[in-house]
């Protein structure tokens, strides 16, 4: 009759009911397919996760009766537009630019961590000609050093529009060793590989430099469904509806 939460799976497993002992069905999901942190199963056996959107409810009165419900779903919560491509462009675009300017708010110094992809461009594009003068922040980017995959000659493209300089922390392998043990020790999970730990350092630059508030454009990729994974989990969450057979033709021609 006991129920355990925290928000770190680490404090669940000094409780006396929860070990260390794996969840062999979620590991060999994650071997098989590289996709990971879409369902309510973790890595641990018998811990699990209170999904995004979600609420539970323990009635005490009730022998400790566990209820879990959905309080927002999405698709629920958007409108169909009868609009063309070029009307449902100038939407999307008004809509990132009203996203940007609320993150822009802030009474502390702000910095953008950029890669050199079309999120980051879209984000540094809004903030420096709608809504801050190029003087108010600072710009950040990884750079893997000598490595294929450096973006610094697209980041740049990206700075040279902003007059600003950007700090590069430059990332090689003996970095990537080191910081390691700490980042799992952070994460209790399997997380998304190199670039996590890459974040890591990027963090400990900012806070000396007393960068208090970080953006960066992660999402628009998710919207334009421009990672195959995040698509695969998409798939998955509507096997068995009604919709499932037009998703999947979709993600054919994709």
């Amino acid at each position: 009759n006991n129920f355990y939460f925290a928000s770190e799976i680490k404090a669940l497993t000094k409780t006396s009911i929860i070990s260390n002992e794996p969840d062999y069905f979620t590991i060999g999901e994650y071997l098989t397919t590289s996709i990971y942190d879409y369902g309510e199963r973790t890595f641990f056996k018998n811990v699990k996760k209170l999904l995004p959107s979600h609420l539970i409810k323990i009635d005490l009165n009730e022998n400790n009766k566990i209820e879990i419900s959905k309080y927002y779903t999405l698709e629920n919560n958007i409108k169909p537009l009868d609009v063309d491509f070029k009307e449902a462009k100038k939407l999307y675009i008004n809509k990132i630019k009203e996203c940007v300017n609320i993150h822009l708010r802030s009474d502390v110094p702000i910095g953008f961590n950029v890669s050199g992809g079309v999120d980051s461009s879209a984000l540094i594009s809004v903030a420096s000609k709608e809504f801050r003068n190029s003087s108010d922040f600072k710009i950040y980017s990884i750079d893997y050093d000598g490595t294929r995959y450096s973006e610094k000659k697209w980041v740049q493209e990206i700075v040279s529009h902003t007059q600003k300089n950007c700090t590069y922390i430059n990332i090689n392998s003996e970095e990537i060793i080191k910081n390691l043990p700490s980042m799992l020790n952070c994460q209790d999970e399997p997380f998304g590989g190199v670039p996590s730990i890459a974040w890591m350092s990027l963090y400990h630059q900012t806070k000396k430099e007393g960068t208090k508030v970080l953006l960066d454009g992660t999402g628009i990729d998710d919207c334009l469904a421009g990672y195959k994974p995040e698509v695969m989990m998409w798939l998955i969450y509507k096997q068995g509806k009604p919709e499932f057979n037009d998703e999947l033709e979709g993600f054919s021609k994709y």
